[in-house]
């Protein structure tokens, strides 16, 4: 079993005040003794740089967190980064590839997908409205994920059909899903780990979910069995056809 946290955060003002909250949040999460911490989409308002990162990498000692995304200029360009720390280093960053339309007036879309792994677990990162697109997770399926982390920032009434893409793309590809939200000033929280359980019997996998309140900061935890994910995923791919056409 692996152990995996997602961070439900209200978003704060004040820099330090943001800054000094988050982490206190993740040493919680660490003390929970979690391996993966992700926390959600854009909590910090303002562009991230190298100062900011820093302090999570000091955090990140025999763990990986994905801090969450985040406005940032790379070569005089904003995007929206996800970056990646394990283990004391950035190891990547994931850029937004499809940008809510609301920035798109501000921000550049990304063009490549990564994989990336710690500890022998393959990961990938879709920011929030990436998991719209299914092409995205199938992609990072093909590619042996095991895990997505997909940090979000969900208007209230965008999270029903948010639920149903986290798991859709948990069931279409047989992996697991960590998509935390922010919960306060309109958004909506009831961030969501989907899990799988696997009928051998009848061939059958359904979600099994792990949901946080409506309105209120929270951490989840789960233990995921990341080699009954890869077996069934293996099931899954192996009948996946490229051999037809369209008519």
């Amino acid at each position: 079993m692996t152990r995996f946290a997602l961070v439900q955060l209200e978003e704060y003002e004040e820099r330090e005040r943001a800054l000094e909250h988050a982490i206190g949040q993740i040493e919680k999460a660490i003390n929970m003794e979690a391996e993966f911490i992700c926390l959600p989409e854009k909590w910090y308002k303002r562009e991230i740089t190298s100062t900011e990162l820093s302090i999570f990498i000091e955090f990140s000692k025999n763990i990986c967190i994905i801090p969450g995304s985040f406005i940032e200029n790379i070569e005089g360009e904003y995007y929206i980064s996800s970056p990646v720390i394990c283990n004391g280093e950035i190891i990547g960053k994931q850029l937004k590839i499809h940008p809510f339309i609301s920035e798109k007036g501000y921000v550049k879309s990304g063009n490549k997908l990564a994989v990336f792994e710690y500890n022998n677990i393959k990961f990938g990162i879709v920011i929030c409205h990436d998991i719209v697109f299914p092409e995205i997770s199938r992609r990072l399926a093909l590619k042996g994920v095991d895990v997505i982390f997909s940090p979000s920032k969900i208007y209230d009434n965008g999270i029903y059909p948010w639920h149903i893409y986290l798991q859709a793309r948990a069931l279409e590809n047989r992996l697991a899903i960590v998509a935390p939200n922010i919960c306060n000033d309109g958004f909506g929280g009831r961030s969501m780990i989907v899990r799988l359980s696997y009928n051998e019997r009848l061939d059958i996998a359904e979600t099994d979910i792990v949901q946080a309140s409506t309105n209120a900061e929270q951490i989840l935890v789960s233990d995921i069995n990341l080699e009954s994910l890869r077996r069934i995923r293996s099931i899954r791919m192996n009948e996946l056809r490229n051999d037809y056409s369209l008519m």
